[in-house]
Formats: structure tokens, C-alpha cells, sequence
């Protein structure tokens, strides 16, 4: 299981959510003011190791870390 602060974040604040591994990299889709939010991983070195995380939760796509990430789901910072 990848993503896991991330998930851990989700579950703290009852939001439902979609969990798939693909090329082992993590995936998450979730749902919340009536729009669809995506969390993921993106590969390197060839397509063999994660090395980031991409998300649209703030309007625009943008890069961070679990950390960075679950303290925007925890802090109420989805648009």
C-alpha cells in the first residue's frame, strides 16, 4: 500500500475514497463539493520508481509531497 499519510488524512476527515496501485505507483480519487479530486504518483528512472506526487485538489495541477498534500486534506485547502 503507497500513499499512506495521504490516506490516513482521508479517513481523519470521513472522506470516501478510491485506492489502485498501476505500476507500482498509488492512486487516489475522492469525491467532495461535488467534484472529483485525484492524487497520484508519477514514475522515473525508466518506469520503474515513483518519484513524485501530482494532484489537482488546489484548482490548478501541482507537485508535492504526502506531507504537503495531507495537511491541505487536513486543513480543509480542497477547491
Amino acid at each position: 500500500m503507497r500513499l499512506t499519510k495521504i490516506q490516513k488524512a482521508l479517513k481523519e476527515m470521513n472522506i470516501e475514497y478510491r485506492y489502485e496501485e498501476n505500476n507500482r505507483c498509488g492512486e487516489i480519487r475522492f469525491e467532495k463539493n461535488n467534484k472529483i479530486f485525484m492524487i497520484e504518483e508519477y514514475v522515473g528512472n525508466n518506469g520503474k520508481t515513483p518519484i513524485g506526487i501530482y494532484t489537482n485538489i488546489n484548482k490548478i495541477g501541482q507537485y508535492g509531497s504526502q506531507d504537503y498534500i495531507a495537511n491541505l486534506i487536513k486543513n480543509g485547502n480542497i477547491e
